[in-house]
C-alpha cells in the first residue's frame, strides 16, 4: 500500500519520508518492539485494516 496516495485522498498534503524528519519528532520503535518480526506483523495489519476503512468509506 502507498500511504503517500492515502495522504492525498484525504488532502493531507505530501508525506514526509523519516529522513526528512528531525529525530526528536519520530517514535523510537525499539522502545515498543524488541523484535522486528512482531513489529512487520502489526504494521502488515495496520495495512489492512486501513485498506478495509478506505473500501468501507468508498461504498
Amino acid at each position: 500500500m502507498n500511504l503517500d496516495i492515502i495522504a492525498d485522498r484525504r488532502g493531507c498534503g505530501a508525506v514526509k519520508k523519516r529522513s526528512e524528519i528531525r529525530i526528536e519528532d519520530t517514535w523510537n520503535l525499539a522502545d515498543m518492539y524488541e523484535i522486528l518480526k512482531v513489529w512487520e506483523l502489526d504494521y502488515k495489519r495496520a495495512e489492512q485494516l486501513l485498506e478495509d476503512l478506505i473500501l468501507k468509506k468508498e461504498n
